[in-house]
């Protein structure tokens, strides 16, 4: 079945809202992630909760079966991603309202009380996302007393299916960066997305430590700010738009350049002074940032991860881009 079959097949049966969530073992973190979702609907008419897991290989769809949920597998073969769970799971749900959230994640039992009045008083919202807790940090998301406009919804988010439908949904390609592929998508087709002062979700994952930095590396996240930009070749605002949103690490790539280029020069010339300027820079921008982070941890930690997903915009960006609708559909229903 295709991708515009299915969508008439959901149309025709749509609900209020679908809960989608995605996993890929989180054995440790499931079971309070999808009571925490059956709290937060209990009273919304017609609401259905989508697990789909990318091939997890512990105890995840196990634990996930004792709970009223419809189970999708997808297919270890098929290239795997948290959008590709997220498309699959989009194209396998009727919500007229569709909520995106991970594994590691729980969603506060009040979430819903306040999105639905905004849709329905603007139809050009297409997605809101209150606050995410981090349970593993003292560094808290700042709350603002009042909504705001934004450019991306990151993480976790409520959207609107008729947006979505309009767009598409996220790009089952893309490795990482697919919220802002998405997103951004979205608002330059005059949609706007909100962030509302309200708790939405805590979240139990571990950032901006060295498990989840070998998590990344491993699941290719790094390549998909390179991907972005190679999707969005073609639409000349889209794509300037996320040259902005990625100057760090644009610029980061001309710096490493020139110092390719430096080396180049004492191997013609033997003509160190190029390169010399070149480490007194990286050095005082590198004191800079250890000032600010306060931790020669910290600062290592981002240095390498910049670099990284540095080297990823250009790796990804000569990846060839695939239309999403050839997604293979290799998925088994564990539970329905």
């Amino acid at each position: 079945m295709g991708y515009e079959e299915l969508l008439a097949g959901n149309r025709m049966t749509q609900v209020t809202l679908s809960v989608i969530i995605i996993s890929k073992n989180e054995e440790k973190n499931i079971a309070k992630c999808i009571e925490s979702v059956l709290k937060a609907i209990k009273d919304i008419d017609c609401a259905e909760v989508i697990l789909v897991d990318s091939a997890s290989t512990d105890k995840t769809v196990e634990i996930a079966k004792n709970y009223p949920v419809k189970i999708i597998q997808l297919d270890p073969s098929v290239p795997l991603s948290p959008s590709a769970g997220r498309y699959i799971g989009f194209l396998n749900s009727h919500g007229k309202y569709i909520q995106f959230i991970d594994g590691d994640m729980t969603l506060d039992k009040n979430w819903f009380k306040y999105p639905f009045k905004i849709f329905k008083e603007n139809k050009k919202i297409a997605g809101v996302a209150g606050l995410t807790l981090e349970k593993e940090s003292t560094i808290q998301e700042e709350r603002n007393c009042t909504p705001k406009y934004v450019d991306v919804l990151t993480g976790a988010a409520l959207f609107r299916r008729d947006a979505l439908e309009e767009v598409g949904p996220y790009n089952p390609f893309i490795y990482g960066d697919e919220e802002a592929e998405l997103c951004y998508r979205l608002r330059y087709a005059g949609y706007k997305l909100l962030k509302l002062p309200y708790n939405m979700v805590m979240h139990y994952g571990r950032r901006q430590s060295i498990g989840d930095f070998k998590i990344r590396i491993s699941r290719k996240y790094y390549l998909g700010c390179g991907q972005t930009l190679r999707y969005s070749i073609g639409r000349p605002r889209l794509f300037l738009a996320h040259l902005c949103r990625l100057k760090v690490y644009i610029l980061n790539i001309f710096w490493l350049f020139i110092g390719f280029i430096s080396l180049g020069i004492i191997i013609l010339s033997d003509e160190y002074i190029y390169l010399i300027m070149w480490l007194l820079g990286t050095l005082l921008f590198s004191a800079i940032q250890l000032i600010r982070k306060k931790s020669l941890y910290k600062l290592l930690l981002s240095l390498v991860s910049k670099n990284l997903f540095s080297l990823g915009i250009l790796l990804g960006f000569f990846l060839s881009p695939k239309n999403p609708e050839v997604y293979p559909k290799k998925f088994r229903y564990i539970k329905k």
